[in-house]
């Protein structure tokens, strides 16, 4: 059965739950900012801004791969839908 590649770019078994941070930040965190300025464009300009938005995806998703609460992480694709998935309230 073909691999497939993991977020890092590489292929091979190790799942993306498991590359280094360093490497999913550098990947992700810019395309994050970006996505949130376009969504925040139009809301009044507050404490919070993209970065922040940014910051708080990648500290979520990062926290729930520690604790594996992502089994079906495969690919960039996969990584990419849960940092810009709403959150959900803690609870619901």
């Amino acid at each position: 059965m073909p691999t497939r590649p993991s977020p890092s770019g590489s292929t091979g078994s190790r799942p993306a739950t498991r590359t280094r941070p360093r490497k999913l930040w550098e990947r992700y965190f810019r395309r994050l900012v970006g996505l949130a300025r376009k969504k925040l464009r139009a809301a009044p300009r507050r404490a919070a801004d993209e970065e922040d938005v940014a910051l708080s995806a990648f500290d979520s998703f990062c926290r729930g791969a520690k604790l594996d609460r992502f089994p079906q992480l495969h690919d960039r694709l996969d990584v990419w839908q849960l940092l810009v998935a709403p959150h959900r309230p803690q609870g619901s």
